[in-house]
């Protein structure tokens, strides 16, 4: 919350600093990318820029690969885009852009006793101890949408994003912390497990962007 409160007193900031003819407007908005804040700037008529900023935390247990996990999924974005109205009296824009992609899955396996099946050879929770690992994505992606809503016109309203971030496959680690952990026959098991992970998670290539927003006009 403290970082909304940031940006906000940011973007107050900023509208002062701009021309009196430019709008400047305020969105705060929650989705599939988490709780975020626009800063809406006009450029010209029917045309906007816009930045964004996006965080949520989140903790789950989940099973990959028939091994279950400990989840944390942690995201973190910043986008910097560009809006354009076709219709100047209409909030509908298309929306292009660069996302600055934080985003992240922090993985430890949630068992202490029994086997894992790695690979394609089933081990003792002696052998392995514990798995440890994470999935990143492409740290800089494209982001093409859709949505309503215009922060500069109309004094409050809402905002509708729908989109989809092109972040790429994702890139998984797996490391084991038992005495078996350096063994070659053991690491190529390994090797087969991150792709085994890597496949199941390989839709999330395509990141869907849905959002729901209010928006505030603070400058026109």
């Amino acid at each position: 919350m403290k970082k909304l409160w940031f940006i906000g007193l940011v973007c107050l900031t900023l509208s002062s600093a701009v021309p009196a003819q430019a709008g400047v407007g305020l969105t705060l908005k929650g989705g599939t990318l988490g709780i975020g804040v626009d800063g809406t700037v006009s450029l010209v008529p029917r045309l906007n820029a816009r930045g964004n900023f996006n965080f949520f935390n989140y903790s789950f247990t989940g099973t990959q690969s028939d091994v279950k996990y400990k989840t944390d999924l942690k995201l973190k974005s910043f986008a910097v885009l560009i809006d354009l109205h076709p219709a100047l009296r209409s909030g509908f824009r298309l929306s292009g852009g660069l996302l600055f992609n934080r985003n992240k899955i922090e993985m430890k396996s949630d068992q202490i006793t029994g086997t894992y099946t790695i690979g394609s050879q089933t081990y003792t929770s002696n052998q392995v101890g514990s798995l440890n690992g994470g999935v990143d994505f492409k740290p800089n992606a494209p982001y093409l949408g859709l949505g309503w809503g215009n922060a500069t016109g109309r004094r409050i309203g809402f905002a509708l994003d729908l989109g989809v971030v092109f972040q790429g496959s994702p890139d998984v680690s797996l490391a084991a912390t038992g005495p078996i952990a350096s063994d070659a026959n053991f690491q190529q098991n390994m090797n087969q497990e991150v792709q085994n992970v890597e496949d199941d998670l390989k839709n999330f290539k395509y990141y869907p962007v849905v959002a729901l927003g209010i928006t505030f006009r603070l400058h026109s």
